[in-house]
């Protein structure tokens, strides 16, 4: 029996290496007789850089960079061994983990932190870079990134603006002059998870808004306006116009003003790019069982997230074998059952809060994953 085990994280209580160790310690008090392949997946959210790393066998590396809200922080990316290539999540520099979320204010949160991350690796001489989008504290189409590598943003005055979300209806002219030339030969995959494009009703703020702190209608409106006068700018300066790109307005729009800026520059599959990168194919094709999962499985799991990206990989490449999903959350998953998940289980135990869930995460998954792989092994005797 070889079961494969290629979660994704659990958002806010553990990462995809932790799950995976959660549930083999699972699968182990039934079946210790059980091959057991761990193979931690991402979808180009959180957990990105170590899927790539780990796979791979790259190393990591640190920069200082700001924050979202201009703090200083320390951002953690990947670079291969061959130091070619760097893997970089943006959530490193201008994720949702360096905000208060009950005080947060997105129109003084930026990407200049990405930037600056950017230019580091430009630094090392690397050309061939994979970013992560997902996370995001930031709602600025990439301003501050923009800013980070030279654009400046100028009022009718010809007075430059500080590239914060606040200042985006003010923009009446966009200098590219000292935009960083390096650029041009930077070969960029943007890895995402949402097909969202910048702007309207399914665009990144009115889509992802709230969860970055826009509170009322009239916020997310008033963002909504600015987001569109900037792009409208941006276009004008590139003569590139990305706004109804699907991905564009992944992290809070950033998708957007990489593909405006990076002439060598695609929105891929944050899940299939993890995949391939650590060789699925060959690890599932002769398994019996695989164990997937994320924080949340819903509707949204459909759109390129790495439980149904794993899936549907496996069933093709081994149509007989057993796909468990396992979350914290369940949502509307008739979809995953049409397209190659074969059950999911949630891992919480009863009435329990969110905090005790998440607290006691590893535990619950663990005796989750015992009792679905007793289920299994039980079948697969009596057959």
């Amino acid at each position: 029996m070889k079961i494969v085990i290629a979660p994704d994280s659990f958002k806010g209580s553990l990462d995809a290496i932790e799950v995976a160790d959660a549930i083999a310690q699972g699968v182990k008090m039934i079946w210790d007789q059980a091959e057991i392949v761990k193979v931690p997946l991402a979808d180009g959210g959180e957990g990105t850089v170590v899927a790539l790393v780990t796979a791979e066998d790259a190393e990591y590396a640190q920069q200082k960079v700001a924050g979202p809200d201009g703090i200083e922080v320390t951002a953690q990316y990947g670079i291969s061994n061959d130091g070619t290539q760097a893997v970089v999540e943006m959530a490193a520099a201008s994720g949702m983990q360096y905000i208060d979320e009950n005080s947060a204010d997105p129109f003084q949160y930026n990407t200049y932190g990405t930037g600056q991350l950017i230019r580091s690796i430009l630094d090392q001489g690397i050309k061939d870079i994979i970013i992560g989008l997902g996370g995001s504290a930031t709602n600025d189409a990439g301003l501050g990134m923009a800013a980070a590598l030279g654009a400046k943003f100028l009022d009718s005055r010809h007075d430059e603006l500080d590239p914060l979300p606040v200042n985006m209806q003010d923009i009446q002219y966009v200098d590219l002059s000292g935009l960083e030339p390096r650029l041009s030969d930077v070969k960029l995959r943007i890895a995402a998870d949402v097909r969202n494009t910048l702007t309207g009703d399914s665009g990144a703020t009115f889509t992802f808004g709230r969860q970055k702190g826009l509170k009322t209608y009239n916020q997310m409106l008033r963002m909504e306006l600015g987001v569109k006068h900037y792009a409208e700018k941006l276009v004008n300066a590139t003569g590139k116009d990305e706004r109804e790109t699907a991905g564009a307005g992944a992290a809070g729009g950033l998708g957007f003003g990489l593909l405006s800026l990076f002439p060598s520059s695609e929105i891929v599959s944050g899940g299939k790019l993890v995949i391939q990168a650590v060789g699925f194919e060959k690890v599932v094709q002769d398994a019996n069982l695989l164990f997937v999962g994320e924080g949340s499985m819903d509707s949204q799991t459909s759109y390129g997230k790495s439980p149904l990206v794993a899936a549907r990989t496996a069933k093709q490449v081994n149509p007989n074998i057993t796909v468990v999903g396992l979350a914290g959350h369940i949502g509307e998953i008739d979809r995953l059952y049409e397209e190659g998940i074969d059950a999911v289980f949630s891992v919480v135990p009863g009435l329990t809060t969110k905090e005790q869930a998440m607290t006691h995460a590893a535990h619950i998954v663990t005796a989750t994953a015992r009792d679905v792989t007793r289920l299994v092994k039980a079948i697969i005797e009596r057959n």
